[in-house]
């Protein structure tokens, strides 16, 4: 049979793997939750520009630079059907020192933004929705004033 010696092995062996399985979990558990990205990265180069510095200057890392997504929508109407195309472009994905997900918009010169609820609703609410569940909300950066706005949305249901 085993004699006293194998019997101690064995349950020193048993000690060590369980010390090491509660060690490596604990610290599992400790390490900061870090998002897995929402799209695969298309552009390999690093953004750069006036809104990625005002980003990195407030402490966020811009990870991504613009996405382009295309959708097709399918219109009914009485017999007939036809379908759409367009795109919706995201300017920068960026995190934040906690390793939060934000999707980036910059304001256009041509088309400055109105800061009212509707207004809000219209232009940046599409963005927040396509990655909702993935994001901890959108940044708004106006390169003219040097600022970021930090948006996050709750839906009444």
């Amino acid at each position: 049979m085993y004699s006293n010696l194998d019997f101690y092995v064995m349950i020193v062996l048993l000690v060590v793997t369980f010390i090491w399985i509660v060690h490596r979990f604990r610290r599992w558990m400790d390490e900061p939750l870090k998002q897995k990205l929402p799209f695969e990265i298309e552009n390999t180069s690093t953004p750069t520009g006036e809104a990625v510095d005002i980003l990195e200057a407030a402490g966020y890392e811009v990870i991504s630079g613009k996405q382009k997504i295309s959708m097709k929508m399918n219109v009914q109407e009485a017999m007939e059907k036809s379908t759409l195309y367009s795109r919706v472009f995201i300017d920068y994905f960026a995190r934040d020192e906690d390793g939060l997900l934000y999707v980036v918009k910059v304001e256009k010169h041509r088309y400055p933004m109105e800061w009212t609820g509707s207004a809000v609703r219209d232009r940046l609410l599409l963005y927040w929705m396509l990655y909702e569940h993935k994001l901890a909300g959108l940044l708004h950066v106006n390169i003219n004033a040097n600022e970021i706005k930090k948006l996050t949305f709750e839906m009444d249901r």
